[in-house]
């Protein structure tokens, strides 16, 4: 994970503390909006991963609406805009991808209403 931190911090130029709550953040929501059984698969295959994963959804900054509302008002709390928020997401699926395959990764994202509008 810390090779994904560092892509992070060196790729959109937030710092590390930064860069490890906003994959937290990420990884949590795939793992809550997705598929609990489909992101443990694939945290299985990157060591640590499971270590950025609180099952436990958090309290929303934004108010609620939960999904994709609820993600990016975690994210901006943590002081990210969306030209931050956006690369950040996507350097997280292209590891996720690198890591543990294009299948498994594509069935996690498609479980969520969406979020290929994001990504």
């Amino acid at each position: 994970m810390d090779e994904l931190i560092q892509r992070i911090t060196r790729n959109v130029g937030v710092d590390e503390m930064t860069a490890r709550s906003a994959v937290t953040v990420i990884l949590s929501f795939l793992y809550r909006e997705g598929s609990a059984e489909k992101m443990s698969e694939i945290a299985a295959r990157i060591p640590g991963a499971d270590g950025f994963i609180d099952p436990e959804p958090q309290s929303s900054p934004a108010g609620g609406g939960g999904g994709l509302f609820e993600v990016f008002g975690e994210l901006q709390a943590l002081g990210l805009d969306l030209p931050e928020i956006q690369p950040i997401a996507e350097e997280t699926v292209a590891f996720l991808r690198e890591k543990a395959g294009d299948q498994p990764v594509d069935d996690l994202l498609q479980a969520i209403p969406g979020l290929n509008q994001f990504l």
